[in-house]
């Protein structure tokens, strides 16, 4: 209980009616009394009130009197907390008890000792009080400008009350010095809310308030200074002079300009200067003064309001920065770029608009753009509709797909890409527009070249494969819907690779562009000529019979024929091969008559030099070509499922049993259903299609896993032997995997010879030597297969570093009965042994012809007369 409290219930434990010491005693109290202890202070004076004149009960209730008017609060005091409840009608209308509220608004007391001297218009009341079982009661108004503040409320419930007209008073003068009270005080509390509210405002608003008076140079600031300037309180400056020590030098000025219009004018000022705050660096703020007057109109004091707005000043020059760099952008950039205003009119230009526009922004300022920017389309070279202000039109941004030719005023043109955006204010208003454009002549003329490629080979200038077969395509169309006829063409041509690899691939490219030429000359007029890659060309006849395309094909091998290309000191002759076919309604699609036409000019080229093959209905040898290309997928499956296996069939010595024995690792492809097939039944179509690579992978591979675990291999002076394909010898890839597997399965290597066919290395001769060099450094040797086979063979030996001669067996087989193929044979082994090459009869298949190849002194004899070939046991 508070010391109030106390004073006031010892004064009332009299019993007996010194209201006035009571009165003085509230009121002083109240007097000392802090707002924040408002709500204690009034409970405290409720009790004193109710001990010092017997009542049970007392209440103070605050109205309000906006619009209705409501019962805002209640203070209690109650002998008994339980059953005295007057906070039940906080926030009810007081027309509730409308007889209360109309005699306590005129300012009458209403004083009932007991509760059936209510009338009876004042059931609410009756029945009110007595919910609080009061049997008497005392209500006495608060009235101010003429309208019910607040009332107070005594009762008491043990017993009735008759309250003589001194207790009435008494009751009149608390309720005064209560109401006054609660007036100062909320007053005082409305007040500090106020204050602590602009406090607030000024930390939310990042600003403080302060007062200057020039007469004794005083300045005083608000609470909220050090917390929204982030500086300790201490160093806050008391006069203005010590203020303008935290003001730059530079900024002196700025102030002393301004303080003497003040002083003059009088009127408020706004301006914005740095303060230099130690610990904390530079600090923006914005000022706000007035000036107060006295009655004399003598200066008192200068009042005002300071925001810190660094972060915006710095915001500031960041956006003036950001500003002049996009300024250096736009003039460094190398597109044009111009603004207009909604007009059309020109208000900016960067250096590069001006450069290609060839005019300038001062020059030029407020005239319309489009008297300048004038584009026209390039393939029809019609004027376009200026892009701007299509754009100021339909306020859409405007990005034309094609490029635009740009007229200028002297004439020239240039090739541009534009695109236009409008610029639109905060408020939805059209302000203007941007014009972006660059000039693309040069990539225009580079797309156009790419373009040229895209459809031609670089080399001979040709149409190029995909052109061709987008022509062709067109042609498979026409011949469709209509009665026309067209014929397809492969030319393939003979010795190319030998040009290639005696003379180098400058050579080829060369001979090819020669070649373009020749054809070209000869080739009927309405005719396409596209080279198809390597040395394959495509012609397509349009509208033409296969007897006219045929005496044209004629024409163009003639004219290869006739052709001699000279690289240097050499001449070389060149052949072509002419594959035809037939393009009319239903007779294939574009996959289907390219693949025929490719069949028939293989037809051609088995056939010889210079030949022309046209395919037929009922053509055989072309079926031939497309059992091939069925044998690719075969192939193809072989090799993923890992379907090859690997035979062997030994060559045995015929001169010294001592020497060497060799064993030739032969390959073998189990079909789907599980049977053997020989490789004379694939090699071919490998070949052709050039899948051999693919497959002597899976041959080395296989067969160095097998010589490093076979039984045979580990009997003494067993050599084996590894078919090559000639595809084989430029593949860098079967290089290292047999280099890797030397290595890997500790093989030596002089156990394993690579068996190669004449044929693969004439005609891959360069990689050929290449390959062999870099096996033979290893202690690899080679045998030189079907040897005698072709007329070139004594004319590429010399170039060949060969350990071992293979006599082709077409030769061997017939020696026991034809004395000219005996001395063929005998030719060979005397010119391999004048070499220091030792030799090998193949396809010896009975004794007679064993017995003549010993005769003769061949070293090693193979065939089924002497091993059959048989799986590879490992």
């Amino acid at each position: 209980m508070s010391s109030f409290e106390s004073s006031i219930v010892d004064l009332g434990e009299e019993r007996f009616p010194h209201f006035e010491r009571l009165l003085t005693s509230i009121s002083h109290h109240f007097l000392r009394l802090e707002a924040q202890n408002l709500e204690v202070g009034i409970v405290g004076a409720l009790r004193s009130i109710c001990e010092a004149t017997g009542a049970d009960r007392g209440a103070l209730l605050e109205i309000t009197s906006n619009g209705s008017k409501k019962i805002a609060s209640a203070h209690t005091f109650s002998e008994d907390e339980v059953s005295w409840k007057p906070n039940g009608i906080k926030g009810q209308p007081t027309d509730q008890m409308s007889w209360l509220a109309e005699r306590l608004a005129r300012r009458e007391t209403v004083h009932l000792s007991a509760s059936d001297e209510f009338p009876s218009e004042a059931e609410a009341e009756r029945r009110f009080f007595e919910e609080q079982r009061l049997q008497s009661v005392v209500c006495v108004p608060l009235v101010s400008d003429g309208e019910l503040q607040a009332m107070t409320c005594f009762g008491a419930t043990r017993q009735k009350q008759d309250w003589k007209p001194a207790h009435i008073d008494f009751f009149h003068g608390a309720t005064e010095i209560l109401g006054s009270a609660i007036y100062r005080l909320r007053t005082e509390l409305e007040l500090a809310a106020s204050r602590e509210w602009l406090e607030l405002a000024h930390r939310a608003g990042h600003s403080t308030a302060w007062e200057w008076v020039p007469e004794d140079d005083s300045l005083t600031f608000s609470n909220s200074t050090a917390e929204v300037f982030g500086v300790p309180a201490s160093i806050l400056p008391k006069t203005g002079a010590e203020l303008l020590e935290f003001i730059p030098v530079a900024d002196h000025h700025l102030i002393s300009s301004t303080f003497s219009k003040v002083f003059s004018t009088g009127k408020p000022y706004e301006i914005e200067h740095r303060f230099e705050i130690p610990g904390k660096g530079t600090v923006w703020a914005l000022v706000r003064g007035l000036v107060q007057r006295d009655a004399d109109g003598r200066i008192e004091k200068v009042v005002g309001v300071s925001a810190d707005i660094t972060k915006r000043k710095l915001a500031e020059h960041e956006l003036q920065r950001e500003k002049e760099h996009a300024q250096v952008t736009l003039s460094s950039i190398s597109d044009g770029v111009a603004r207009t205003d909604a007009a059309g009119r020109i208000d900016f230009l960067n250096p590069t608009a001006e450069r290609l526009l060839g005019i300038r922004l001062p020059q030029v300022r407020g005239q319309m753009l489009s008297r300048f920017y004038r584009s026209i389309a390039p393939e029809t070279r019609t004027p376009k509709p200026n892009v701007v202000e299509q754009c100021l039109s339909s306020r859409h941004v405007l990005e034309p797909a094609e490029a635009s030719l740009l007229v200028l005023e002297d004439g020239s043109e240039l090739a541009v890409r534009e695109s236009a955006a409008p610029i639109v204010a905060e408020n939805g208003d059209l302000v203007g527009a941007v014009l972006v454009f660059t000039n693309v002549t040069q990539l225009r003329t580079l797309q156009r070249r790419m373009e040229h490629l895209a459809t031609h080979d670089p080399l001979t200038g040709l149409i190029n494969r995909r052109e061709f077969e987008s022509r062709l395509g067109e042609a498979i169309t026409d011949a469709a819907n209509s009665f026309r006829q067209h014929i397809l063409c492969y030319l393939d041509l003979d010795e190319f690779k030998v040009v290639n690899d005696t003379c180098g691939h400058g050579a080829g490219d060369e001979l090819l562009r020669q070649l373009t030429s020749v054809l070209s000359a000869v080739i009927p007029s309405g005719a396409t000529l596209a080279r198809l890659g390597g040395d394959e060309f495509g012609i397509l006849f349009t509208n033409c019979d296969p007897d006219e395309a045929g005496e044209h094909a004629q024409t163009m091998i003639d004219a290869v024929r006739q052709y001699r290309f000279q690289w240097e000191d050499q001449i070389f002759e060149v052949a072509a091969s002419i594959g035809m076919v037939p393009v009319v309604g239903g007779n294939g699609n574009l996959s289907e008559l390219l693949s025929a036409a490719d069949s028939a000019c293989y037809v051609a080229k088995d056939r010889g030099r210079n030949e022309i093959h046209i395919t037929r209905v009922d053509d055989s040898a072309v079926r031939v070509r497309h059992t091939e290309m069925r044998w690719v997928e075969k192939i193809n499956r072989a090799l993923h499922e890992n379907r090859f296996e690997l035979f062997v069939q030994r060559i045995r010595p015929l001169q010294n049993p001592d020497s060497p024995h060799f064993n030739e690792l032969l390959l073998r492809l189990v079909d789907v259903e599980g049977k053997i097939v020989a490789p004379t039944q694939f090699i071919t179509a490998a070949e052709r299609y050039r899948m051999m690579p693919a497959i002597d992978l899976w041959v080395v591979g296989a067969a160095l896993e097998a010589i490093s675990s076979a039984d045979i291999a580990r009997e003494s002076k067993t050599r084996f032997t590894i078919n090559l394909s000639g595809q084989s010898f430029a593949n860098t890839e079967l290089k290292n995997l047999i280099l890797g597997q030397f290595d890997r399965l500790q093989i030596a290597p002089e156990t394993v010879l690579f068996e190669i066919t004449e044929t693969a290395a004439i005609s891959n001769l360069a990689d050929a030597l290449e390959f062999m060099r870099v096996l033979r450094r290893r202690g690899c040797q080679f045998i030189l297969d079907d040897f005698g086979s072709g007329l070139s063979s004594f004319r590429y030996l010399r170039n060949l570093d060969i350990d071992f001669l293979k006599i082709d067996g077409g030769l061997v087989r017939e020696i026991a009965r034809d004395p000219i193929q005996r001395e063929m044979v005998a030719a060979i082994h005397r010119i391999g042994e004048s070499m220091g090459i030792q030799t090998i009869g193949e396809w010896v298949e009975n004794p007679e012809i064993e017995k003549v190849l010993k005769e003769i002194g061949v070293d090693y004899g193979q065939g089924w007369g002497i091993a059959y070939p048989e799986p590879l046991k490992i």
